[in-house]
């Protein structure tokens, strides 16, 4: 007999010859013969291929219910996977959202600190104007005490100069200092405050005591004296020379620090010295203090 592929072609050719067995023996019965037998060997043949056929619709039935849980474990399991990434997208959402409120609340605040730098500048500006006006007028040792930030105040230094007329004809300069000054950048805002609050500082440290210094003085005919001089703050001050001869009173004035010759004090101005340094006793000693 021909092999075939499939059980259930299989299962029908034994069908098939089972049928024409039969098909045979009622023809014979029919005819008035008896039919004849079959051989054994057919029929065991027939048989085996019959348990085989059973056996492999049985295996591939248990094959297809596995291969079905099979893959229904795997659809499960996908599920569960996309579930897991539908939250996952959930969460992430949820975070962006948030960090959108941050940022917002970052921008808000970046406004506002904005805002408040540049009422911070503008204060920080009146504040060296006006401490470049207080230092000008200051005394010696101040300004001396004091220039290291006083240099960093914009102004500071600066006299009003009356710029010479071109001539006819001339050309006009290509470029202007004082703009390519304007074009640099100028100091942090940080460090503009630090500038101006320590000279500040010191201002009104040398302003709330007295202090007495030697320095050396010019004269109108431009020579120069050493002197010892006191200051009252940086209100008035008073110097007198080695030789106690010379003596002059000073204030403070819009241009600078002003003395004026007061010779007729020098004997208390050097006494005033001396009791200062502690060379004399503690004493009581009018000096003549004139308002301006």
């Amino acid at each position: 007999m021909a092999s075939f592929n499939t059980p259930f072609m299989r299962a029908s050719a034994i069908a098939l010859a089972l049928m024409c067995v039969i098909r045979m023996d009622a023809s014979a019965q029919e005819a008035g013969t008896e039919p004849a037998e079959p051989a054994i060997s057919d029929t065991r043949l027939l048989l085996n291929r019959w348990v085989d056929v059973r056996r492999t619709i049985a295996k591939q039935k248990s094959d297809w219910v596995l291969g079905k849980q099979i893959l229904e474990d795997r659809i499960e399991l996908l599920q569960r996977s996309i579930e897991s990434v539908d939250e996952q997208i959930a969460a992430q959402k949820q975070k962006l959202a948030g960090f959108d409120e941050s940022v917002a609340s970052l921008e808000s605040k970046n406004e506002k600190l904005k805002q408040a730098a540049d009422e911070l500048a503008q204060l920080v500006d009146e504040m060296e104007t006006r401490s470049v006006a207080l230092l000008n007028g200051a005394p010696q040792p101040l300004i001396e005490n004091v220039k290291p930030l006083a240099v960093q105040l914009p102004g500071y230094g600066k006299q009003d100069e009356e710029q010479p007329e071109p001539e006819v004809g001339a050309s006009e300069p290509e470029g202007n200092e004082d703009e390519a000054q304007e074009d640099k950048p100028g100091p942090p805002l940080a460090r503009r405050v630090e500038n101006v609050v320590g000279a500040l500082y010191l201002f009104n440290k040398f302003a709330g005591k007295i202090d007495q210094t030697s320095e050396l003085v010019s004269r109108p005919d431009g020579t120069s004296l050493s002197v010892d001089a006191i200051y009252l703050g940086t209100s008035y001050g008073f110097y007198i020379d080695d030789e106690d001869k010379v003596a002059a009173a000073g204030w403070s004035a819009p241009k600078g620090w002003t003395w004026e010759g007061a010779n007729a004090s020098a004997a208390r101005v050097r006494q005033v010295i001396q009791v200062i340094n502690k060379d004399q006793p503690a004493a009581f000693v009018g000096l003549p203090v004139e308002v301006k």
